[in-house]
């Protein structure tokens, strides 16, 4: 076999490249074409994912409106911090410039991980600033509750404090306010206007009293007092004197009915009420039973009807009615025992006094009680003379009235520890410096 000489390798090699030449440079623009078209459809998705996002960069936020019609902002760049964005992404952000997606692929896929990390910042964010604003919307609640609990306590106490000082206003306190001692210690029950009532109507000698009712507190019947007397006597007139009494004067009677007390002043005599004398509206009411013995007159009720007899004579003074020596040694003795006592206090022992009477264990006088050997002590010592003051002789008359504080007590002593009477007998309550005993 022949070699080949130089002139014909060189001669072989072009025609080798004149054959392939074509082929290749087909090739080759078919793949560039192929590239140029790939890229620009690969560009132009981005950019139409780009335009759907319309942007504005302002200190930082970039203000979104997403082709859905919704708005978002973002945060550009980390927390804390802002990023100086490049002329490509600001190119891409200003929709006013035309992006080459060809040169500005690789610019495009940052900013569009720039854009989703953005709005996962933007949305840690919004929840936290969510939390801190239910925080302090908890806080703002619970401090409102706090306040409000605060005011409603402070309106409850205040509330109390007014119901409280209405009672104690209600209650007066006053036996006898023209004698200025420790009458105004008086024990009564508080009536106010804001009382639950029944009412029923009153007939006088078979004749109804059109002017005025009756109503019921703890089961006794009140009436209006000045016009219970007018509707009961012609002859008889009742009128204010002061802002708390009524004066009721007739030929042959004289009584005073006072607000707060727990008795009615009638010839000189203390009619128990069994009820407290109250005004409610400017108007006196007092139990109809009392107000119609001063008329020697009887009471009946029916259902919630009250029937009043027809007036008799007037009620009996003091003189005629109570036994001289025994108001004298019941008033002087509850006066030495409890003249510095609450007039609940003086009851009390007037109590004491006349359960013994009433007892087959003791003297069956006031007189015999009180001179018992070795049981009342200003018996013994003289102590007793001393005049009693006003409260001592209402509570006194009162008693002597049929009145009883309490139908139990038949001893009492300055001292609980004292003697044979706490160890043996049974101990019941206390009234001021005085311990009662049965």
């Amino acid at each position: 076999m022949y070699g080949i000489g130089p002139r014909e390798e060189q001669k072989k090699e072009k025609q080798i490249i004149r054959q392939f030449t074509p082929r290749f440079v087909t090739v080759t623009v078919a793949l560039v074409a192929l590239i140029i078209i790939g890229v620009y459809f690969v560009g132009a998705g981005m950019r139409a994912d780009a335009a759907a996002a319309e942007s504005t960069l302002s200190d930082g936020i970039i203000e979104v409106s997403y082709a859905d019609g919704g708005t978002g902002a973002v945060t550009y760049g980390t927390v804390g911090e802002r990023e100086t964005e490049t002329d490509d992404e600001a190119a891409l952000i200003d929709n006013s410039q035309t992006v080459n997606p060809a040169e500005d692929f690789l610019t495009v896929s940052r900013i569009a991980q720039r854009l989703a990390s953005a709005i996962e910042i933007a949305e840690v964010t919004t929840e936290k600033e969510t939390e801190a604003e239910t925080t302090t919307k908890a806080e703002t609640t619970t401090e409102a509750e706090t306040t409000t609990k605060a005011e409603t306590t402070t309106k409850a106490e205040t509330t109390t404090e007014a119901e409280t000082t209405t009672k104690a206003e209600t209650t007066t306190e006053t036996a006898d306010e023209a004698s200025g001692d420790d009458a105004s210690d008086e024990v009564s029950s508080t009536v106010t206007s804001s009382s639950t009532t029944t009412q029923g109507n009153v007939y006088i000698d078979g004749t109804l009293a059109a002017s005025f009712c009756a109503i019921y507190i703890d089961s006794t019947a009140y009436v209006p007092v000045d016009s219970f007397v007018e509707a009961i006597d012609s002859d008889a007139t009742a009128s204010w004197s002061g802002a708390k009494t009524i004066e009721i004067s007739a030929n042959g009677l004289y009584a005073t009915v006072t607000s707060g007390n727990i008795y009615i002043t009638a010839n000189d005599r203390a009619l128990p009420c069994y009820g407290t004398v109250y005004i409610s509206d400017g108007i006196m009411w007092a139990p109809v039973s009392v107000l119609a013995k001063m008329f020697s007159s009887t009471v009946t009720t029916s259902g919630n009807d009250v029937y009043v007899g027809a007036k008799g004579d007037y009620l009996a003074s003091a003189d005629e009615f109570y036994d001289e020596d025994d108001l004298y040694y019941l008033s002087h003795i509850i006066g030495a025992e409890s003249g510095s006592e609450s007039f609940e206090g003086k009851l009390a022992v007037a109590a004491v006094i006349m359960n013994r009477v009433d007892s087959s264990k003791f003297p069956n006088t006031i007189y015999g009680v009180l001179t018992q050997a070795g049981q009342f002590t200003p018996m013994s010592t003289g102590s007793y003379k001393k005049t009693p003051n006003t409260a001592s002789v209402i509570a006194a008359k009162m008693t002597l009235e049929g009145y009883r504080y309490d139908t139990k007590p038949l001893y009492f002593s300055g001292d609980y520890e004292s003697g044979w009477i706490s160890s043996g007998h049974t101990y019941l309550y206390k009234i001021g410096s005085h311990y009662f005993y049965s």
